[in-house]
């Protein structure tokens, strides 16, 4: 019961691996980075939350292994009620790999590029909200799913960038 805040110091990583994570309504699981960045890796892990807020992280500099997002969730299972990712220094503020996602609610604020990427996963998404996004709000490749309601201001590439073998059905787009 009640939050938990991570304060994940510039360069480091953060990873869960193998965990199952289940919060209690009304609290809040946050990654807090600093001006420079740090990242967190959930692998082939089960989270349930129903609140998780991110800020300030960039992508992992990991040797050998190409990872983009603050926040990467790989093989994993999602089912969080609220989500709010901003100030992302990375190449992507989310990235999902491999997932099974249910979320909510996702806002997305002052993303430095991508907001959310995913690859090779399934999504279902009820709100998506991106404001000041510097490259693509939603970016899929290999991933099925559907969107409810999508909103985007200010996104200076692609709201929605839906390629490589995607299948994305959205109800509701203001852009």
């Amino acid at each position: 019961d009640g939050d938990v805040i991570f304060k994940i110091p510039e360069n480091k990583i953060l990873i869960f691996e193998n965990v199952k994570i289940t919060s209690s309504l009304n609290s809040k699981l946050q990654f807090i980075g600093n001006k420079k960045g740090g990242s967190v890796i959930y692998k082939n892990s089960e989270i349930n939350l129903d609140k998780l807020y991110i800020s300030g992280l960039s992508s992992p500099k990991i040797t050998l292994k190409s990872l983009y997002g603050g926040v990467n969730f790989i093989n994993s299972n999602l089912n969080i009620n609220e989500m709010e990712v901003e100030n992302s220094f990375g190449e992507d503020g989310i990235n999902f790999m491999y997932s099974e996602t249910n979320i909510n609610k996702i806002n997305f604020n002052n993303i430095k590029s991508d907001a959310l990427d995913s690859d090779f996963s399934n999504l279902k998404i009820n709100n998506i909200i991106c404001k000041d996004i510097g490259n693509d709000c939603f970016d899929v490749s290999f991933s099925n799913g559907e969107i409810k309601k999508f909103f985007s201001s200010q996104v200076f590439d692609k709201a929605l960038s839906i390629g490589e073998n995607s299948s994305i059905k959205v109800n509701d787009i203001h852009i």
